[in-house]
């Protein structure tokens, strides 16, 4: 699709005229080192270990301020019935 679009934008090759098919191929050649670039950007396994070990503490860290909170709360409420 990208390279259909690049085709009529920019070089117009077509069936009855295949002048700028190497021009298309350059292009082709050149773009296909974009992937690569990319590789940098998918996380390593040992980076997402990494990364759920560090929400598994995050969660239990809030969970148990939550559980605290909850525990003050019906000691207030116990507090005030008395």
């Amino acid at each position: 699709m990208m390279g259909s679009w690049i085709n009529y934008q920019f070089v117009g090759v077509t069936k009855d005229d295949q002048s700028g098919y190497s021009t298309l191929c350059l292009i082709s050649f050149i773009c296909s080192f974009i992937g690569f670039a990319l590789l940098p950007l998918i996380p390593l396994r040992k980076d997402i270990r990494k990364s759920n070990r560090d929400r598994k503490e995050e969660e239990a860290v809030l969970k148990k301020e939550s559980d605290e909170r909850k525990a003050k709360r019906l000691a207030d409420r116990q507090t005030n019935k008395d």
